[in-house]
């Protein structure tokens, strides 16, 4: 998929999702207006549905909304994965 085509994806994505009358302003591959992190989070969300092992996504998603995960329990986590070998 090109550059371009990723961009009018997101565009359209934030379309559907974003209530009417926010702002979302993309540039190049970065967004920026009123709804930033809500969209970063919703595409570590689509991250996560298409690779379960993006460690990076879930670590920005495991506690949004909150769910009472801190960083402790997170540590804990990733050190239990890495002496299994494996992906939290």
């Amino acid at each position: 998929m090109e550059r371009s085509q990723v961009i009018d994806s997101i565009r359209q994505l934030a379309a559907r999702v974003l209530p009417k009358g926010s702002t979302l302003y993309l540039y190049g591959s970065r967004a920026r207006g009123d709804w930033r992190e809500e969209i970063k989070d919703l595409l570590c969300y689509l991250r996560l549905s298409v690779n379960p092992n993006d460690e990076e996504a879930l670590r920005r998603i495991i506690n949004k909304p909150a769910r009472g995960i801190g960083d402790t329990t997170v540590k804990k986590l990733l050190a239990a994965a890495a002496t299994a070998g494996t992906s939290i």
